[in-house]
Protein backbone atom coordinates (compact mmCIF):
# COMPACT_ATOMS: atom_id res chain seq x y z
CA UNK A 1 0.00 0.00 0.00
CA UNK A 2 2.94 2.49 0.59
CA UNK A 3 4.05 1.96 -3.26
CA UNK A 4 0.77 1.20 -5.30
CA UNK A 5 -0.60 5.19 -5.07
CA UNK A 6 3.07 6.79 -5.73
CA UNK A 7 3.82 4.42 -8.87
CA UNK A 8 0.26 4.37 -9.94
CA UNK A 9 0.46 8.43 -9.99
CA UNK A 10 3.82 8.28 -11.54
CA UNK A 11 2.47 6.25 -14.41
CA UNK A 12 -0.64 8.75 -14.34
CA UNK A 13 1.64 11.82 -14.44
CA UNK A 14 4.21 10.71 -17.00
CA UNK A 15 1.43 10.27 -19.84
CA UNK A 16 1.00 13.89 -19.50
CA UNK A 17 4.77 14.06 -21.53
CA UNK A 18 3.72 12.17 -24.84
CA UNK A 19 0.54 14.16 -25.25
CA UNK A 20 2.67 17.36 -24.91
CA UNK A 21 5.09 16.11 -27.43
CA UNK A 22 1.83 15.13 -29.64
CA UNK A 23 0.86 18.64 -29.25
CA UNK A 24 4.19 20.14 -30.35
CA UNK A 25 4.50 18.19 -33.44
CA UNK A 26 1.45 19.51 -33.99
CA UNK A 27 1.75 22.80 -33.92
CA UNK A 28 5.32 23.43 -34.84
CA UNK A 29 4.68 21.13 -38.28
CA UNK A 30 7.52 18.79 -37.73
CA UNK A 31 5.04 15.41 -37.96
CA UNK A 32 8.02 13.26 -39.10
CA UNK A 33 9.25 9.92 -37.34
CA UNK A 34 11.75 12.61 -35.07
CA UNK A 35 8.38 12.69 -32.25
CA UNK A 36 7.27 9.46 -32.32
CA UNK A 37 11.35 8.23 -30.80
CA UNK A 38 10.60 10.64 -27.72
CA UNK A 39 6.99 9.94 -27.44
CA UNK A 40 7.58 6.10 -27.65
CA UNK A 41 10.28 6.23 -24.77
CA UNK A 42 8.06 8.39 -22.86
CA UNK A 43 4.52 6.34 -23.01
CA UNK A 44 6.97 2.98 -22.30
CA UNK A 45 8.22 4.64 -18.89
CA UNK A 46 4.55 6.02 -18.17
CA UNK A 47 3.19 2.13 -19.05
CA UNK A 48 5.54 0.29 -16.99
CA UNK A 49 4.63 2.68 -13.84
CA UNK A 50 0.80 2.40 -14.77
CA UNK A 51 1.05 -1.47 -14.84
CA UNK A 52 3.14 -1.80 -11.48
CA UNK A 53 0.69 0.41 -9.57
CA UNK A 54 -2.38 -1.35 -11.14
CA UNK A 55 -0.32 -4.81 -10.27
CA UNK A 56 0.26 -3.49 -6.85
CA UNK A 57 -3.21 -2.34 -6.27
CA UNK A 58 -4.63 -6.20 -7.41
CA UNK A 59 -2.06 -7.56 -4.61
CA UNK A 60 -3.30 -4.92 -2.07
CA UNK A 61 -6.76 -5.76 -2.51
CA UNK A 62 -5.99 -9.99 -2.57
CA UNK A 63 -4.15 -9.28 0.86
CA UNK A 64 -6.84 -6.86 2.42
CA UNK A 65 -10.16 -6.63 0.75
CA UNK A 66 -10.95 -10.16 2.07
CA UNK A 67 -12.90 -11.47 -0.86
CA UNK A 68 -10.70 -14.08 -1.90
CA UNK A 69 -10.02 -12.20 -5.29
CA UNK A 70 -7.44 -9.89 -6.92
CA UNK A 71 -9.75 -7.65 -9.49
CA UNK A 72 -13.83 -6.77 -9.36
CA UNK A 73 -13.93 -4.18 -11.73
CA UNK A 74 -14.46 -1.33 -9.36
CA UNK A 75 -15.23 2.01 -10.90
CA UNK A 76 -11.79 3.54 -9.95
CA UNK A 77 -9.84 -0.23 -10.98
CA UNK A 78 -11.64 0.60 -14.30
CA UNK A 79 -9.99 4.27 -14.52
CA UNK A 80 -6.76 2.66 -14.24
CA UNK A 81 -6.82 -0.09 -16.72
CA UNK A 82 -8.00 2.39 -19.26
CA UNK A 83 -5.22 4.60 -20.23
CA UNK A 84 -2.81 1.22 -19.78
CA UNK A 85 -4.72 -0.60 -22.02
CA UNK A 86 -4.67 2.26 -25.05
CA UNK A 87 -0.98 3.16 -24.20
CA UNK A 88 -0.65 -0.24 -25.08
CA UNK A 89 -2.25 -0.10 -28.30
CA UNK A 90 -0.32 2.94 -28.93
CA UNK A 91 3.00 1.13 -28.42
CA UNK A 92 2.17 -1.45 -31.30
CA UNK A 93 0.19 0.57 -33.47
CA UNK A 94 3.46 3.27 -33.36
CA UNK A 95 5.93 0.62 -34.81
CA UNK A 96 3.44 0.51 -38.09
CA UNK A 97 3.98 4.51 -37.98
CA UNK A 98 7.83 3.88 -37.64
CA UNK A 99 8.19 1.05 -39.94
CA UNK A 100 5.62 1.96 -42.79
CA UNK A 101 4.68 4.94 -42.33
CA UNK A 102 1.08 4.43 -41.85
CA UNK A 103 -1.37 4.94 -39.10
CA UNK A 104 -0.11 8.94 -37.88
CA UNK A 105 -3.56 10.27 -37.43
CA UNK A 106 -4.70 6.86 -35.32
CA UNK A 107 -1.25 6.42 -33.15
CA UNK A 108 -2.34 10.75 -32.42
CA UNK A 109 -5.52 10.21 -31.38
CA UNK A 110 -4.62 7.37 -29.17
CA UNK A 111 -1.59 9.84 -27.23
CA UNK A 112 -4.39 12.28 -26.79
CA UNK A 113 -7.02 9.67 -26.10
CA UNK A 114 -4.52 8.23 -23.43
CA UNK A 115 -4.16 11.19 -21.62
CA UNK A 116 -7.78 12.18 -21.88
CA UNK A 117 -8.52 9.13 -19.66
CA UNK A 118 -5.79 9.89 -17.08
CA UNK A 119 -7.92 12.70 -16.75
CA UNK A 120 -10.96 11.21 -16.50
CA UNK A 121 -9.79 8.83 -13.92
CA UNK A 122 -8.75 11.29 -11.48
CA UNK A 123 -12.17 12.55 -12.13
CA UNK A 124 -13.85 9.55 -10.85
CA UNK A 125 -11.42 9.62 -8.24
CA UNK A 126 -12.44 13.04 -7.37
CA UNK A 127 -15.43 13.69 -7.84
CA UNK A 128 -17.31 11.56 -5.37
CA UNK A 129 -19.66 10.76 -8.62
CA UNK A 130 -19.11 6.90 -7.85
CA UNK A 131 -18.47 4.58 -4.71
CA UNK A 132 -15.86 2.87 -4.53
CA UNK A 133 -12.78 1.91 -1.80
CA UNK A 134 -10.50 4.16 -3.42
CA UNK A 135 -12.86 6.78 -4.05
CA UNK A 136 -13.08 10.56 -2.00
CA UNK A 137 -15.66 12.27 -0.99
CA UNK A 138 -17.75 13.95 -2.80
CA UNK A 139 -16.64 17.71 -3.67
CA UNK A 140 -16.73 20.25 -6.13
CA UNK A 141 -14.40 19.30 -8.08
CA UNK A 142 -15.93 17.47 -10.82
CA UNK A 143 -17.24 20.04 -13.20
CA UNK A 144 -13.74 21.17 -13.70
CA UNK A 145 -12.34 18.17 -14.14
CA UNK A 146 -15.12 17.86 -16.91
CA UNK A 147 -14.50 20.83 -18.45
CA UNK A 148 -10.74 19.74 -18.31
CA UNK A 149 -11.33 17.14 -20.61
CA UNK A 150 -13.35 18.30 -22.92
CA UNK A 151 -11.10 21.43 -23.74
CA UNK A 152 -8.56 18.19 -24.13
CA UNK A 153 -10.54 16.54 -26.38
CA UNK A 154 -11.79 20.02 -28.63
CA UNK A 155 -8.57 21.50 -29.09
CA UNK A 156 -6.48 18.10 -29.64
CA UNK A 157 -8.73 16.53 -32.74
CA UNK A 158 -9.49 20.08 -33.92
CA UNK A 159 -5.43 20.46 -34.00
CA UNK A 160 -5.17 16.94 -35.78
CA UNK A 161 -8.13 17.87 -37.97
CA UNK A 162 -6.39 21.36 -38.98
CA UNK A 163 -2.89 19.26 -40.10
CA UNK A 164 -4.37 16.25 -42.02
CA UNK A 165 -2.83 16.82 -45.23
CA UNK A 166 0.76 16.42 -43.04
CA UNK A 167 -0.67 13.06 -41.66
CA UNK A 168 -1.28 10.91 -44.98
CA UNK A 169 0.08 7.59 -45.05
CA UNK A 170 3.10 6.82 -47.33
CA UNK A 171 2.15 3.35 -47.74
CA UNK A 172 -1.28 1.37 -47.69
CA UNK A 173 -1.78 -2.17 -46.35
CA UNK A 174 -0.84 -4.83 -48.74
CA UNK A 175 -2.16 -7.97 -47.18
CA UNK A 176 -4.48 -8.63 -44.48
CA UNK A 177 -2.24 -12.05 -43.83
CA UNK A 178 0.94 -8.92 -42.72
CA UNK A 179 2.44 -7.79 -39.67
CA UNK A 180 0.72 -4.25 -39.92
CA UNK A 181 -2.64 -6.09 -39.93
CA UNK A 182 -2.36 -8.17 -36.74
CA UNK A 183 -1.09 -4.73 -35.03
CA UNK A 184 -4.13 -2.72 -36.60
CA UNK A 185 -6.27 -5.90 -35.28
CA UNK A 186 -4.62 -5.97 -31.91
CA UNK A 187 -5.54 -1.90 -31.53
CA UNK A 188 -8.59 -1.93 -32.47
CA UNK A 189 -9.50 -5.04 -29.82
CA UNK A 190 -7.72 -3.04 -27.58
CA UNK A 191 -9.19 0.55 -27.62
CA UNK A 192 -12.71 -1.51 -28.24
CA UNK A 193 -11.83 -3.20 -24.50
CA UNK A 194 -11.15 0.33 -23.38
CA UNK A 195 -15.03 1.44 -24.43
CA UNK A 196 -16.59 -1.35 -23.19
CA UNK A 197 -15.20 -0.95 -19.73
CA UNK A 198 -15.77 2.91 -19.84
CA UNK A 199 -19.72 1.60 -21.25
CA UNK A 200 -19.81 -0.71 -18.09
CA UNK A 201 -18.32 1.55 -15.73
CA UNK A 202 -20.36 5.03 -16.99
CA UNK A 203 -23.65 3.26 -17.16
CA UNK A 204 -25.19 3.34 -13.30
CA UNK A 205 -23.95 6.91 -12.99
CA UNK A 206 -25.98 7.56 -16.34
CA UNK A 207 -28.90 5.17 -15.56
CA UNK A 208 -29.34 7.27 -12.42
CA UNK A 209 -28.84 10.59 -13.70
CA UNK A 210 -31.48 10.29 -16.46
CA UNK A 211 -34.39 7.74 -14.38
CA UNK A 212 -33.30 8.05 -10.60
CA UNK A 213 -33.03 4.66 -10.72
CA UNK A 214 -29.62 2.42 -8.78
CA UNK A 215 -28.29 0.12 -10.56
CA UNK A 216 -25.15 -1.64 -10.90
CA UNK A 217 -23.89 -3.93 -13.59
CA UNK A 218 -22.35 -7.09 -12.67
CA UNK A 219 -18.60 -8.67 -12.78
CA UNK A 220 -20.20 -11.05 -15.14
CA UNK A 221 -20.80 -8.32 -18.20
CA UNK A 222 -16.71 -7.43 -17.89
CA UNK A 223 -16.06 -11.10 -17.52
CA UNK A 224 -17.73 -12.13 -20.28
CA UNK A 225 -16.52 -8.82 -22.52
CA UNK A 226 -12.57 -8.93 -21.11
CA UNK A 227 -12.64 -12.59 -21.39
CA UNK A 228 -13.56 -13.09 -25.26
CA UNK A 229 -11.22 -9.88 -26.38
CA UNK A 230 -8.85 -11.06 -23.81
CA UNK A 231 -8.38 -14.27 -25.51
CA UNK A 232 -8.08 -12.92 -29.17
CA UNK A 233 -5.45 -10.28 -27.93
CA UNK A 234 -3.55 -13.30 -26.32
CA UNK A 235 -3.84 -15.17 -29.69
CA UNK A 236 -2.29 -11.96 -31.44
CA UNK A 237 0.53 -11.76 -29.05
CA UNK A 238 1.82 -15.31 -30.85
CA UNK A 239 0.59 -14.76 -34.46
CA UNK A 240 2.27 -10.98 -34.66
CA UNK A 241 6.12 -12.26 -34.28
CA UNK A 242 5.35 -15.28 -36.60
CA UNK A 243 3.91 -12.73 -39.60
CA UNK A 244 6.45 -10.44 -41.39
CA UNK A 245 5.73 -7.23 -42.65
CA UNK A 246 4.12 -6.20 -45.81
CA UNK A 247 2.99 -9.55 -46.92
CA UNK A 248 3.50 -13.15 -46.27
CA UNK A 249 3.33 -16.13 -48.97
CA UNK A 250 1.24 -19.60 -47.89
CA UNK A 251 4.84 -21.18 -47.44
CA UNK A 252 5.64 -18.66 -44.77
CA UNK A 253 2.97 -18.82 -42.81
CA UNK A 254 3.12 -22.84 -42.83
CA UNK A 255 7.05 -23.21 -42.06
CA UNK A 256 6.53 -20.58 -38.85
CA UNK A 257 3.07 -22.06 -37.67
CA UNK A 258 2.96 -25.50 -37.91
CA UNK A 259 4.77 -26.07 -34.43
CA UNK A 260 2.93 -23.55 -32.30
CA UNK A 261 -0.50 -24.47 -33.63
CA UNK A 262 0.36 -27.97 -33.24
CA UNK A 263 1.56 -27.35 -29.29
CA UNK A 264 -1.56 -25.69 -28.58
CA UNK A 265 -3.80 -27.92 -30.29
CA UNK A 266 -1.83 -30.75 -28.50
CA UNK A 267 -2.72 -29.09 -25.11
CA UNK A 268 -6.28 -29.45 -25.51
CA UNK A 269 -6.68 -33.51 -25.07
CA UNK A 270 -3.93 -33.39 -22.32
CA UNK A 271 -6.50 -30.88 -20.50
CA UNK A 272 -9.06 -33.81 -20.49
CA UNK A 273 -6.83 -35.67 -17.54
CA UNK A 274 -6.85 -32.65 -15.59
CA UNK A 275 -9.38 -30.15 -13.85
CA UNK A 276 -8.94 -27.57 -16.15
CA UNK A 277 -11.13 -28.88 -18.55
CA UNK A 278 -13.84 -28.69 -16.03
CA UNK A 279 -13.81 -25.05 -16.74
CA UNK A 280 -13.52 -24.44 -20.78
CA UNK A 281 -12.56 -21.14 -20.90
CA UNK A 282 -9.86 -21.43 -18.83
CA UNK A 283 -8.61 -24.89 -20.57
CA UNK A 284 -8.79 -22.85 -23.91
CA UNK A 285 -6.65 -19.99 -22.48
CA UNK A 286 -4.47 -22.17 -21.46
CA UNK A 287 -3.97 -23.70 -25.17
CA UNK A 288 -3.89 -20.13 -26.55
CA UNK A 289 -1.29 -19.87 -23.91
CA UNK A 290 0.68 -22.47 -25.15
CA UNK A 291 0.39 -21.69 -28.70
CA UNK A 292 2.22 -18.33 -27.69
CA UNK A 293 5.14 -19.20 -25.55
CA UNK A 294 5.95 -22.08 -28.44
CA UNK A 295 5.85 -19.09 -31.33
CA UNK A 296 7.85 -16.66 -28.77
CA UNK A 297 10.56 -19.41 -27.93
CA UNK A 298 10.56 -20.16 -31.82
CA UNK A 299 11.32 -16.72 -32.72
CA UNK A 300 14.31 -16.56 -29.68
CA UNK A 301 15.43 -20.19 -31.19
CA UNK A 302 16.29 -18.79 -34.55
CA UNK A 303 17.44 -15.70 -33.32
CA UNK A 304 20.15 -17.73 -31.30
CA UNK A 305 20.80 -20.33 -33.51
CA UNK A 306 21.99 -17.35 -36.27
CA UNK A 307 24.31 -15.86 -33.72
CA UNK A 308 25.97 -19.20 -32.39
CA UNK A 309 26.53 -20.06 -35.82
CA UNK A 310 27.88 -17.38 -36.77
CA UNK A 311 29.66 -15.80 -33.40
CA UNK A 312 30.91 -18.86 -32.69
CA UNK A 313 29.69 -18.04 -29.09
CA UNK A 314 27.90 -20.33 -26.51
CA UNK A 315 24.03 -20.57 -26.30
CA UNK A 316 23.99 -18.50 -23.44
CA UNK A 317 26.32 -15.96 -24.85
CA UNK A 318 23.84 -16.18 -28.30
CA UNK A 319 21.00 -15.42 -26.16
CA UNK A 320 22.71 -11.96 -24.33
CA UNK A 321 23.79 -10.73 -27.59
CA UNK A 322 20.54 -11.66 -29.60
CA UNK A 323 18.62 -9.42 -26.67
CA UNK A 324 21.28 -6.91 -26.68
CA UNK A 325 21.26 -6.06 -30.29
CA UNK A 326 17.64 -5.93 -30.34
CA UNK A 327 16.20 -4.95 -26.84
CA UNK A 328 12.96 -3.40 -28.32
CA UNK A 329 12.43 -6.38 -30.16
CA UNK A 330 13.03 -9.33 -27.71
CA UNK A 331 11.94 -7.43 -24.48
CA UNK A 332 8.52 -6.75 -26.34
CA UNK A 333 8.61 -11.15 -26.86
CA UNK A 334 9.44 -11.26 -23.28
CA UNK A 335 6.37 -8.91 -22.51
CA UNK A 336 4.03 -11.59 -24.16
CA UNK A 337 5.45 -14.00 -22.24
CA UNK A 338 4.40 -12.60 -19.08
CA UNK A 339 1.21 -11.76 -20.58
CA UNK A 340 0.71 -15.83 -21.25
CA UNK A 341 1.40 -16.02 -17.35
CA UNK A 342 -0.22 -13.69 -16.39
CA UNK A 343 -3.21 -14.72 -17.84
CA UNK A 344 -2.15 -18.36 -16.69
CA UNK A 345 -2.77 -17.06 -12.89
CA UNK A 346 -5.87 -15.13 -13.78
CA UNK A 347 -7.15 -18.72 -15.77
CA UNK A 348 -6.66 -20.53 -11.98
CA UNK A 349 -8.25 -18.02 -9.74
CA UNK A 350 -11.54 -17.57 -12.48
CA UNK A 351 -11.69 -21.26 -13.64
CA UNK A 352 -10.77 -23.67 -10.69
CA UNK A 353 -11.48 -21.97 -7.28
CA UNK A 354 -12.77 -23.70 -4.08
CA UNK A 355 -14.40 -21.91 -1.42
CA UNK A 356 -16.81 -23.21 1.50
CA UNK A 357 -17.80 -21.52 5.16
CA UNK A 358 -16.63 -23.28 7.59
CA UNK A 359 -17.80 -22.81 11.74
CA UNK A 360 -15.52 -24.59 14.50
CA UNK A 361 -14.76 -24.28 18.25
CA UNK A 362 -11.94 -24.77 19.82
CA UNK A 363 -10.70 -28.07 19.13
CA UNK A 364 -12.38 -28.80 16.24
CA UNK A 365 -11.66 -30.00 12.49
CA UNK A 366 -12.63 -29.48 9.26
CA UNK A 367 -11.36 -31.28 5.54
CA UNK A 368 -10.93 -28.48 2.82
CA UNK A 369 -9.23 -29.28 -0.40
CA UNK A 370 -6.98 -31.64 1.01
CA UNK A 371 -6.06 -29.85 4.40
CA UNK A 372 -7.41 -30.46 7.70
CA UNK A 373 -8.13 -27.36 9.78
CA UNK A 374 -8.42 -26.93 13.20
CA UNK A 375 -9.11 -24.37 15.16
CA UNK A 376 -6.59 -23.92 18.06
CA UNK A 377 -7.75 -20.66 19.88
CA UNK A 378 -9.66 -17.37 19.19
CA UNK A 379 -8.15 -14.02 20.84
CA UNK A 380 -9.63 -10.85 22.00
CA UNK A 381 -7.68 -7.71 22.67
CA UNK A 382 -9.07 -4.29 23.23
CA UNK A 383 -6.85 -0.73 23.21
CA UNK A 384 -7.89 3.06 22.72
CA UNK A 385 -8.21 2.06 18.27
CA UNK A 386 -9.51 -1.01 18.28
CA UNK A 387 -11.36 -4.15 19.09
CA UNK A 388 -9.50 -7.52 17.41
CA UNK A 389 -10.40 -11.05 17.46
CA UNK A 390 -8.00 -13.45 15.76
CA UNK A 391 -8.34 -17.16 15.47
CA UNK A 392 -5.41 -18.98 15.43
CA UNK A 393 -5.98 -22.64 12.79
CA UNK A 394 -3.47 -25.26 12.44
CA UNK A 395 -3.40 -26.32 9.21
CA UNK A 396 -2.36 -30.52 8.51
CA UNK A 397 -1.82 -32.31 5.20
CA UNK A 398 -1.80 -35.92 5.31
CA UNK A 399 -1.61 -36.09 9.34
CA UNK A 400 1.47 -33.74 9.56
CA UNK A 401 1.38 -29.93 10.73
CA UNK A 402 2.61 -27.96 7.91
CA UNK A 403 1.55 -24.16 9.29
CA UNK A 404 -0.25 -22.26 11.41
CA UNK A 405 -2.53 -19.43 10.28
CA UNK A 406 -3.98 -16.72 11.87
CA UNK A 407 -6.72 -14.82 10.50
CA UNK A 408 -8.97 -11.62 12.34
CA UNK A 409 -11.11 -9.01 12.42
CA UNK A 410 -10.04 -5.56 13.40
CA UNK A 411 -13.09 -2.76 14.59
CA UNK A 412 -12.45 0.55 15.08
CA UNK A 413 -14.36 2.94 17.30
CA UNK A 414 -13.75 6.53 17.27
CA UNK A 415 -14.43 7.61 21.36
CA UNK A 416 -17.43 9.56 21.28
CA UNK A 417 -18.69 7.90 18.36
CA UNK A 418 -21.50 6.01 17.81
CA UNK A 419 -20.18 2.24 17.54
CA UNK A 420 -22.65 1.44 14.49
CA UNK A 421 -20.60 3.65 12.73
CA UNK A 422 -17.48 1.47 13.35
CA UNK A 423 -15.08 0.70 10.64
CA UNK A 424 -13.77 -3.27 9.84
CA UNK A 425 -10.74 -4.27 8.45
CA UNK A 426 -9.67 -8.45 7.80
CA UNK A 427 -6.72 -9.58 8.63
CA UNK A 428 -6.37 -12.48 5.89
CA UNK A 429 -4.44 -15.86 6.62
CA UNK A 430 -2.62 -16.68 2.83
CA UNK A 431 -0.70 -19.72 2.46
CA UNK A 432 1.20 -19.46 -0.70
CA UNK A 433 2.71 -22.18 -2.76
CA UNK A 434 3.15 -22.65 -6.81
CA UNK A 435 -0.04 -24.65 -7.34
CA UNK A 436 -2.22 -22.07 -5.30
CA UNK A 437 -2.95 -20.63 -2.52
CA UNK A 438 -4.97 -21.46 0.26
CA UNK A 439 -6.89 -17.69 1.55
CA UNK A 440 -8.26 -18.20 5.15
CA UNK A 441 -11.26 -14.98 6.35
CA UNK A 442 -12.33 -14.54 9.69
CA UNK A 443 -15.30 -13.08 9.18
CA UNK A 444 -16.52 -13.13 12.80
CA UNK A 445 -18.55 -15.17 15.76
CA UNK A 446 -21.90 -17.32 15.73
CA UNK A 447 -24.07 -15.36 18.45
CA UNK A 448 -25.37 -18.89 19.24
CA UNK A 449 -22.67 -20.90 19.60
CA UNK A 450 -19.68 -18.94 20.04
CA UNK A 451 -18.09 -21.07 17.51
CA UNK A 452 -15.47 -19.13 14.75
CA UNK A 453 -17.08 -18.46 11.23
CA UNK A 454 -14.41 -18.88 8.28
CA UNK A 455 -14.55 -18.54 4.77
CA UNK A 456 -12.14 -20.57 3.02
CA UNK A 457 -10.62 -20.56 -0.34
CA UNK A 458 -8.64 -22.56 -2.67
CA UNK A 459 -7.37 -20.38 -5.43
CA UNK A 460 -5.15 -22.23 -8.27
CA UNK A 461 -2.48 -20.59 -9.53
CA UNK A 462 -2.24 -17.16 -8.03
CA UNK A 463 1.45 -16.50 -7.62
CA UNK A 464 2.07 -16.60 -11.54
CA UNK A 465 -0.18 -13.67 -11.68
CA UNK A 466 2.25 -11.62 -9.62
CA UNK A 467 5.40 -13.66 -11.48
CA UNK A 468 3.58 -12.86 -14.77
CA UNK A 469 3.56 -9.27 -14.15
CA UNK A 470 7.39 -9.08 -12.75
CA UNK A 471 8.15 -10.97 -16.35
CA UNK A 472 5.79 -8.37 -18.24
CA UNK A 473 8.26 -5.31 -16.09
CA UNK A 474 11.63 -6.73 -16.92
CA UNK A 475 10.59 -7.29 -20.42
CA UNK A 476 9.48 -3.83 -20.41
CA UNK A 477 12.27 -2.55 -19.07
CA UNK A 478 14.56 -4.29 -21.57
CA UNK A 479 12.93 -2.88 -24.64
CA UNK A 480 12.93 0.64 -22.84
CA UNK A 481 16.57 0.69 -22.42
CA UNK A 482 18.03 3.07 -24.60
CA UNK A 483 19.94 1.31 -27.23
CA UNK A 484 23.67 1.81 -27.97
CA UNK A 485 24.92 4.52 -30.74
CA UNK A 486 26.10 1.18 -32.60
CA UNK A 487 23.08 -0.68 -32.40
CA UNK A 488 21.26 2.69 -33.80
CA UNK A 489 23.15 2.70 -36.68
CA UNK A 490 22.84 -1.00 -37.16
CA UNK A 491 18.90 -0.45 -37.39
CA UNK A 492 18.95 2.54 -39.45
CA UNK A 493 21.39 0.59 -41.68
CA UNK A 494 18.76 -2.43 -42.05
CA UNK A 495 16.04 0.04 -42.80
CA UNK A 496 17.40 1.56 -45.43
CA UNK A 497 17.79 -1.60 -46.87
CA UNK A 498 15.01 -2.05 -47.84
CA UNK A 499 11.55 -4.74 -46.20
CA UNK A 500 14.08 -7.38 -47.53
CA UNK A 501 17.14 -7.30 -44.75
CA UNK A 502 14.92 -7.22 -42.04
CA UNK A 503 12.19 -9.98 -42.27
Amino acid sequence: MVSHPPILYLGYVSLAVPFAFGIAALVTRRLDTTWIVAVRRWTMFAWIFLGVGVLLGAKWAYEELAFGGVWVWDPVENAALMPWLLATAFLHSVMVQERRGMLKVWNLSLVVLTFAFAIFGTFLTRSGIVDSVHAFGASTLGPFFLAFIGMILIGSFGLIVWRLPLLRSRHTLESFASREMVFLGNNILLVGLTFAVLCGTLWPILKEAATGEEVTLGIGYYDFVAFWIGLVLLALTGIGPLIPWRKASGAQLWRRFAWPVAAGVATAPLLLFTDAWDSWRAAVTIAVGVFVVVSVAGEFWRGMKVRHALGGVSWPGALVMLVGRNRRRYGGYLVHVGVVVLFLGLAGIRGFVTESALELGPGERAEFAGYTLALEKVDRLRDDQKMSVTAQVALFQDGRRIDTMRTGLNIYVRPGTDPNQAQQATDVAIRSRPTGDLYVVFTGLNAETGEAILAVYDNPLVMWIWIGGLIIVIGGTIAAWPPSSAAVARVSAAEAAGDRATT
